[in-house]
């Protein structure tokens, strides 16, 4: 009798701005791991999420959208995407299928066309409950005549569409080897960034459009000790200009009480217990536009 060979490595998960990767990526692993926002560019850093089965083991590496690089953020942004294009067994591509292809998609399609030609890869064609029948045909057409050597499945990453026969598809790309980490994991980031990411998610949520991009968040303390069953968790939210500030605060601090009653709430959820979460807002002055103030806040290409 003939076994089905064990497969296992990583796939960087890539596409422009507010496909919905970080949807997808949640799904499969039927976890929360990436932030998701109506917002682009809300995926800063690369973030593993293992899916484990008994015939293969997918390593994802969610990496920021793809994009021209303008500011100093930007660049560590497409320094980690590049990192992780290079590195990865296999690639999957995730498309707004509901639209055409447009001038962001095809920019990708040339850079994987120039380095990365020879590397296995997938395209989730996402929000095909977006497509409309009159267009599945030339959508579906426009998106593979872009990367011919790829296979392509339909996905809502809202509704679970699909989702099993695309991680068929991955699995078949990927060597056959052995488990790389723990069964039981489903990521390898630690809760304090994660807790992080909670707090901008809650942020992107609430605050005004010419806010969301100059943030960001630093945990300051993430104490355990205290209390059977308790953690407390200080983080300190970056805005770039004063008036930022303001609004984050709000009317008798009322925004800035959502935001954390809320964020707390997350927090909770992903720890398994009661949370004290307190929130301090300061200013950084073009903190994207400077590479001390960049790698300050962690994001170090050397890092990746």
């Amino acid at each position: 009798m003939k076994t089905t060979p064990f497969r296992s490595g990583f796939v960087a998960v890539f596409g422009r701005p507010n496909v919905g990767k970080s949807t997808l990526l949640n799904a499969i692993l039927g976890e929360k791991l990436a932030i998701v926002s109506a917002r682009p560019n809300t995926t800063r850093r690369q973030q593993l999420g293992i899916h484990t089965t008994d015939t293969s083991q997918i390593i994802f590496i969610d990496t920021p959208g793809i994009n021209r690089p303008r500011q100093q953020m930007d660049k560590f942004m497409a320094a980690s995407a590049d990192r992780a294009l290079n590195d990865a067994d296999a690639l999957l591509w995730v498309v707004d299928v509901s639209q055409r292809p447009g001038g962001g998609d095809r920019f990708i399609a040339r850079r994987i066309a120039e380095t990365l030609d020879k590397k296995p890869a997938v395209i989730a064609m996402n929000k095909m409950d977006l497509l409309k029948p009159k267009h599945v045909l030339e959508n579906t057409a426009a998106y593979a005549e872009l990367m011919p050597h790829a296979k392509w499945m339909l996905t809502t990453a809202t509704r679970d569409d699909n989702i099993q026969e695309l991680l068929a598809l991955l699995a078949e790309t990927l060597p056959e080897g052995d488990v790389i980490y723990d069964q039981e994991l489903y990521t390898t980031s630690n809760v304090r960034d994660m807790a992080a990411e909670l707090i901008r998610e809650t942020a992107l949520e609430h605050l005004r459009e010419e806010i969301p991009h100059g943030l960001a968040v630093q945990i300051d303390e993430f104490d355990e000790s205290d209390a059977p069953g308790l953690t407390r968790v200080y983080a300190t939210v970056f805005l770039e200009q004063e008036r930022h500030r303001r609004i984050f605060i709000g009317k008798k601090a009322e925004m800035l009480k959502t935001i954390s009653s809320s964020s707390r709430k997350k927090i909770e959820s992903l720890l398994g217990g009661k949370v004290y979460l307190e929130i301090f807002v300061k200013i950084l002055s073009e903190w994207r536009n400077s590479e001390k103030h960049v790698r300050d806040m962690g994001y170090r290409i050397e890092d990746l």
